[in-house]
């Protein structure tokens, strides 16, 4: 198979509504093999993928490159790999966002002075026992967008299979996640849109 096929067939996997990759690659084997030149085996198949998930991000990265600006939103969602754990990681916003906009989950002002060094603003609602914090209309504008990543991450885990136990090793379990990304990129109608200031 070249590089395009095994994309192809990693992204249409994620599209799919069946949840087991070996069956949707039988499915594969036995309706659409004149799709392509020849198929490997499954353990091959899944292989290819695994060593080709660069190629996936990669073609995430293009597909997402129109979406450029300076803002981010922010929240997390669990991808379990064994256990499920939450792992602290604000540093991963370093070197490219100027402002990050979160819910309530994020009021920390460790977090917010780690960021602060970096020379990223995070913003978020304040709680009721805090003091109220004046945003500018454009950050409410922003922020008030916010609960739209939670209906992506809904879409992502329920249509796109992002969520799935069964990785090996730790490139297929990114390849996993770059192809339901891109599954969603590419094939989903209606994204919510963003206002942009």
């Amino acid at each position: 198979l070249c590089l395009s096929e095994i994309i192809f067939i990693a992204v249409w996997y994620k599209n799919s509504q069946l949840h087991h990759f070996k069956a949707f690659y039988g499915m594969i084997k036995r309706f659409y093999s004149k799709l392509f030149k020849a198929l490997p085996s499954y353990q091959r198949i899944v292989y290819l993928i695994n060593q080709h998930q660069l190629a996936l991000q990669a073609l995430h990265i293009s597909l997402a490159s129109n979406a450029q600006t300076t803002c981010a939103w922010v929240d997390s969602t669990t991808l379990p790999v064994c256990k499920n754990q939450r792992i602290e990681r604000p540093k991963l916003a370093q070197g490219y966002i100027a402002k990050i906009f979160g819910d309530r989950g994020y009021i920390s002002e460790t977090v917010k002075d780690k960021l602060g060094t970096q020379d990223i603003e995070l913003i978020t609602y304040h709680r009721k026992n805090m003091r109220r914090v004046e945003l500018s209309p454009e950050d409410e504008i922003m922020l008030r967008q916010r609960n739209k990543i939670e209906t992506i991450f809904s879409l992502l885990k329920q249509q796109y299979n992002l969520v799935s136990s069964r990785h090996r090793s730790i490139s297929g379990y990114f390849a996993g996640i770059y192809a339901s990304l891109c599954a969603y990129q590419i094939c989903h109608q209606n994204k919510p849109q963003f206002i942009r200031m």
